[in-house]
């Protein structure tokens, strides 16, 4: 994430067990880094997105197991 107009971007996640949106982790995370705040937009520079597999032998052929994350819910079980 980044202020418009300016050209340095901040990964940041928002604190586990704090009532705290994406918005706010920025501002946060920028204030710390620079000491100021900007009154421009916040843009979306790029998003990170992560998921595990599992590869379990079966019968001399692999079945994967996929495990994803649902943004609107709890991560399920994707049997591929």
């Amino acid at each position: 994430m980044r202020f418009e107009g300016t050209d340095t971007a901040l990964m940041v996640l928002c604190e586990e067990g704090e009532n705290e949106n994406f918005d706010m982790a920025f501002k946060r995370s920028y204030k710390h880094e620079f000491g100021f705040l900007l009154e421009t937009n916040i843009l979306v520079d790029d998003i990170k997105v992560g998921c595990t597999a599992v590869l379990i032998p079966f019968d001399s052929r692999a079945l994967i197991v996929v495990f994803d994350h649902d943004p609107a819910g709890p991560w399920h079980r994707k049997d591929l």
